[in-house]
């Protein structure tokens, strides 16, 4: 199934059985029942709204639409979306997104006036004899809703930084060809106790039977990420060819051997470093260093295969 077919399905979750739409309602959702996630998504709403408005009150037209679709496709369908499937407060997760679906239309549609229309009557956020064109445009959320419901910034850059973990653990998933229907064990080195709170959301967006804290900078003899959200490890036990995975390791070793020599070579040369442009040194210093942590990381994992 293709990527865009399986958010067509997701979208559907946002039919309702009421002719209108019924937005987010704090008499309704008590600030408790709020996760990080509806926290993070309410916060992505009214900075997309109050950003879009900005834009397009300074005709910078272009702007607003990549503004709009970084909120719609990133925020909405590629994160909320994932989330309220397996939301733990359900009833409160898609009154959020239904919220926030609504407003990330009006803000499409001065750019795709037709589609919007349509689908806002399809999701029963308009009756019949209604049109988007007389909604008004969305400007946010007040700092007494945003207060009331412990939406922050700071929450913000925390799911952001999840987010980031969960991209990463998919990233070795594929590094690793561990198949995607494989449940698999992971290990975050975190000293953030906020991250312990967020396991069983973790586990169904890793696709994992655990996830386990250790302390900020233990040093597992595992494939990891370095993220905002803590170093994450992810167990190959079981899940690999060992002689494979060696005789892969030991390939890369010897390429990136070759990288070095032919660096510290290049950096030795007196010449190359007095006349070639600063910006050119310091790429060529980097790209050394960088492929010396490969080097180590590879190394530990050539222990764990041997």
């Amino acid at each position: 199934m293709q990527e865009a077919e399986v958010e067509k399905l997701n979208v559907e979750k946002l039919k309702s059985p009421d002719a209108a739409a019924q937005p987010f309602n704090l008499s309704t959702f008590q600030p408790f029942n709020l996760s990080a996630d509806d926290r993070h998504i309410l916060y992505a709403a009214d900075l997309a709204c109050r950003k879009v408005n900005e834009i397009l009150e300074a005709y910078r037209i272009q702007d607003g639409a990549l503004a709009v679709y970084d909120f719609f496709w990133t925020q909405i369908c590629d994160g909320y979306v994932e989330y309220v499937k397996d939301s733990p407060n359900k009833a409160a997760s898609v009154a959020i997104l239904r919220d926030v679906f609504w407003k990330a239309l009006r803000l499409l549609h001065p750019y795709m006036p037709f589609v919007t229309e349509e689908v806002a009557h399809q999701l029963g956020f308009l009756k019949d004899g209604e049109t988007i064109m007389l909604q008004e445009f969305p400007k946010g959320y007040t700092d007494a809703e945003k207060s009331a419901w412990g939406v922050t910034e700071g929450n913000y850059e925390f799911v952001n930084a999840k987010r980031e973990a969960i991209t990463a653990i998919r990233a070795l998933r594929a590094e690793y060809k561990v198949p995607p229907a494989t449940f698999v064990k992971v290990t975050v080195a975190t000293d953030d106790a906020k991250a312990k709170a967020e396991v069983e959301s973790l586990k169904k967006a890793m696709r994992a039977e655990s996830v386990e804290f250790v302390p900020a900078g233990s040093d597992l003899a595992m494939p990891s990420k370095i993220t905002k959200f803590g170093t994450v490890y992810l167990s190959l036990e079981g899940l690999v060819d060992k002689a494979a995975e060696a005789k892969r390791i030991a390939g890369e070793l010897a390429k990136l051997a070759g990288f070095i020599k032919s660096s510290e070579a290049k950096l030795a040369n007196e010449n190359f470093v007095a006349h070639a442009p600063e910006a050119v040194v310091a790429e060529a210093r980097r790209k050394l260093a960088e492929n010396k942590e490969k080097v180590a990381q590879l190394e530990k994992l050539a222990k764990l295969f041997a």
